[in-house]
């Protein structure tokens, strides 16, 4: 099948595609999962122990969206935003709630959305994930600006970015040795 030839393993679960391969790094994985986790140990602590809260999550800067799927297990609804509309695509083909004209996934979408322009007032998220985006940023104002509008009251926050010290070398320490990081933290 041409749509998953670059993915290693895809399964269904709960009605959804649920993929792992070389489209997201094992440390992105990994973040995702446990945000997926952490939003999973905080239904019952939201409603008195009721499991079944609804939780509403937005990816900014979703890419191709496994991510998305990812959370989409947890969370009873995943909006997942990226401003290449090829990415996009690729997720909706993928993970989008319609395939076939029929509804798949009811609690998963993907828009294209330039956080930087965008300037219509969005629905509140309990949970607002940004990974591995602030870095590619000249100025990340427009993209914390954006993120705080996307949040609820006490809603919970995840951004992440490589971490420079992590890495060994002097060069990395003075400068991002990926072409496309601006920043490094």
């Amino acid at each position: 099948n041409p749509e998953v030839e670059e993915f290693d393993v895809v399964a269904r679960i709960h009605e959804r595609f649920v993929a792992t391969g070389s489209l997201i790094p094992e440390a992105q994985r990994l973040i995702y999962s446990n945000i997926a986790r952490a939003i999973s140990a905080s239904k019952g602590e939201r409603v008195g122990g009721n499991t079944e809260a609804n939780i509403h999550v937005v990816d900014v800067g979703c890419g191709c969206g496994l991510g998305s799927n990812l959370l989409s297990v947890s969370a009873e609804f995943v909006w997942g935003i990226d401003k290449s509309e090829t990415a996009i695509a690729y997720a909706r083909q993928m993970f989008g709630r319609f395939k076939n004209g029929s509804c798949w996934s009811p609690q998963i979408t993907f828009d294209v959305i330039d956080v930087k322009h965008e300037p219509r007032r969005l629905m509140a998220f309990d949970v607002v994930v940004c990974i591995e985006v602030i870095e590619h940023l000249c100025d990340v104002n427009p993209l914390l600006r954006f993120l705080k509008r996307c949040g609820k009251p006490g809603a919970s926050y995840y951004v992440s970015t490589p971490n420079r010290n992590a890495w060994k070398g002097s060069s990395r320490a003075t400068r991002p040795v990926n072409p496309y990081h601006v920043r490094e933290w």
